[in-house]
């Protein structure tokens, strides 16, 4: 029964409130006891489950007053095989043109440039598309879009350098997340510090 495996698992997770771990965590950190633990229960969308399913990533932003809309998207892919880079990604506005998406293309165009809209600032969106039918998963702010900085511009406290890795990200072409360490030149003379302590 579905219904008990939900209820006896939110019994767990709420339970978990009170063992000793979280009791010792929330003292260390200062949190009250009074609080609980959240528990949230959402649907499974199959992103995979037939021809008008499929999953995605939308960006939009502002250019000169214009909304600009990009992304990628798979047919008949789950989300972690676009985020994992182990499919051919399709470019967003190929869905404009596929019988089985055309109708949700318009939908997701639409309350994409509302989102954006709504929140004033470029966004990154990701969805799934479940049988004709579009989810939004996970919306954050495209910073990428808003704000250009050189690596030369970052600041670096006197004995460390910067490091940095990236890696292509779904989106606009072009784009990249990138990784930015701050390494110290010596670590050496952190375990001497460390060491007198």
């Amino acid at each position: 029964n579905p219904l008990e495996q939900v209820t006896f698992l939110v019994s767990i997770v709420a339970a978990s409130w009170s063992s000793q771990r979280s009791k010792d965590y929330r003292e260390m950190t200062g949190l009250s006891h009074d609080w609980n633990t959240p528990v949230i229960v959402q649907a499974f969308i199959r992103g995979d489950k037939n021809d008008r399913s499929g999953t995605g990533v939308v960006t939009v932003n502002r250019k000169d007053g214009n909304v600009v809309i990009g992304g990628e998207w798979l047919p008949r892919r789950q989300g972690s095989v676009l985020a994992q880079g182990r499919g051919q990604p399709l470019s967003i506005d190929e869905m404009a043109t596929n019988q089985n998406f055309s109708e949700v293309f318009s939908q997701l165009l639409r309350e994409a440039e509302q989102i954006e809209n709504f929140l004033g600032i470029p966004i990154i969106a990701e969805f799934t598309i479940e049988n004709g039918h579009l989810y939004w998963l996970q919306v954050s702010s495209n910073i990428a879009a808003s704000s250009h900085i050189s690596f030369d511009e970052l600041p670096v406290p006197d004995g460390f350098e910067l490091r940095a890795f990236g890696k292509p990200i779904y989106g606009e072409r072009g784009s990249l997340r990138l990784t930015v360490l701050l390494e110290e030149n010596d670590p050496s003379s952190s375990l001497e510090k460390m060491k007198k302590y």
